[in-house]
């Protein structure tokens, strides 16, 4: 009865993380704090667009009517600014778009215009703007809490419930099968039985209704601790400086 009991308080511990772990707010939020090259000015100078700021936006020009030509660009606007129809938000910019020539609305290939659109620089500034792997693991534990904490009452409730059930049910199994068997009872073993069976049950208790800060003491801050020393000790051996080795090539040189 006790292995059932321990099956059951597993499962539940076991769809608790899986709630957590497909919670929908694991989501790292973008730094806005950069600035990206967003088109040209008429003299053909980049532009630098402040993302925290403005917007950098890809807009589209049409020209004529049977000689249609539409040429695509970057144009840099302040964010409390109306958004034009013709144009949509470009995170990643660009200093010039495409260009083609349509002919009574036949794209001619001939006179097709490449723009340069990727722009290295953009996505440097873009992901040296924050650190993104700092903002999922926050995003992460934060939802791990969240999901965990609203999950924690109810499933603390059904633990005591089915601890205090299969409790009873086991000692009403265990005096039965003492009682009705055909050897000699022995007090002192049956005593010594329960005794260790009501402190597993006290344990399971005393687990479930801990809180979630004491599970997450013994259980998850261990396996963090440990692979934050584990990569510290890891970068450290690689960036370490050996004095001897150094004092003995300066004497060599020397």
């Amino acid at each position: 009865m006790m292995k059932k009991l321990l099956s059951l308080i597993t499962i539940t511990l076991i769809w608790t993380l899986t709630l957590c772990i497909n919670a929908n707010d694991a989501f790292a939020a973008l730094g806005s704090n950069y600035t990206i090259i967003c088109g040209q000015t008429t003299g053909g100078q980049a532009v630098n667009c402040n993302m925290e700021t403005h917007r950098c936006y890809s807009c589209k020009r049409a020209e004529g009517i049977i000689r249609r030509k539409v040429t695509y660009y970057y144009q840099c606007m302040s964010r409390s600014a109306q958004v034009p129809k013709n144009c949509e938000v470009s995170n990643t910019g660009g200093l010039t778009g495409d260009s083609d020539v349509r002919l009574v609305g036949l794209k001619i290939s001939g006179l097709h215009e490449d723009g340069q659109k990727c722009v290295t620089e953009n996505f440097k500034a873009m992901y040296t703007s924050t650190c993104y792997s700092c903002e999922i693991v926050e995003t992460l534990s934060s939802a791990f809490l969240k999901s965990a904490s609203k999950a924690y009452q109810v499933s603390r409730e059904a633990g005591n419930a089915i601890l205090v059930l299969g409790m009873i049910l086991w000692v009403a199994f265990f005096v039965l099968k003492n009682i009705s068997a055909f050897t000699t009872v022995e007090p002192m073993k049956m005593l010594q039985d329960l005794l260790i069976q009501l402190f597993k049950v006290m344990l399971a208790f005393v687990i479930v209704n801990a809180g979630i800060p004491t599970i997450l003491h013994y259980t998850l801050e261990p396996i963090m601790n440990a692979g934050t020393d584990f990569g510290s000790t890891i970068i450290a051996a690689n960036t370490g400086v050996n004095t001897s080795n150094t004092d003995d090539n300066q004497g060599g040189e020397q």
